[in-house]
């Protein structure tokens, strides 16, 4: 990950892993935060409280999928495992927050890092097709860590502003099931 406005290689460092299943049921993805402060992660909110805005006040990950049929899908998720989801595409749903994801989440804390794991079974994504090259998902994730009461924030495709700015997405390509 890279600083959201210099570009620069973002320390601590976090990274991601995208798996697309072999059963063709949807999109596995994996997120180590390394953290060398783990007692100073801001993690307020936690599991029991969903959709809560609050989380955007403490550590977290967050991911924005835009798939070729659908607007943007947002999901972020703190390490105690609270989730905000939301979709941007009034086609799926009226209300962006009023949307759940349904997609499986783990969180684990270690020593030095935290870890969430995420599965997207395809059809919670409103019919979209597996992203190939003729047709990619745009992706960005990004990490908002706290520090001295600031927050620092680093993503995959860095936007020079906030992470949703869906012309600044990465493209993500699965290559066909086996």
């Amino acid at each position: 990950m890279r600083d959201l406005y210099s570009e620069e290689e973002a320390a601590p460092a976090t990274t991601v892993q995208f798996r697309w299943a072999d059963d063709d049921s949807g999109l596995y993805v994996g997120i180590t935060a390394m953290e060398p402060e783990m007692e100073r992660l801001r993690t307020a909110i936690t599991v029991d409280i969903r959709d809560s805005e609050s989380i955007y006040d403490t550590d977290l990950v967050e991911l924005f999928m835009e798939t070729p049929e659908r607007s943007t899908f947002i999901v972020a998720v703190n390490p105690e495992g609270a989730i905000y989801d939301k979709c941007t595409d009034s086609r799926v749903v009226e209300n962006p927050v009023s949307w759940s994801a349904g997609w499986k989440v783990a969180t684990r804390k270690g020593g030095d890092r935290w870890t969430v794991e995420l599965f997207i079974p395809k059809e919670s994504l409103a019919g979209a097709a597996p992203p190939t090259a003729d047709a990619p998902w745009g992706v960005n994730i990004g990490r908002t860590r706290f520090l001295s009461g600031k927050a620092h924030n680093s993503a995959i495709s860095p936007t020079q502003g906030g992470f949703f700015q869906t012309v600044k997405f990465g493209n993500l390509i699965a290559p066909p099931p086996p």
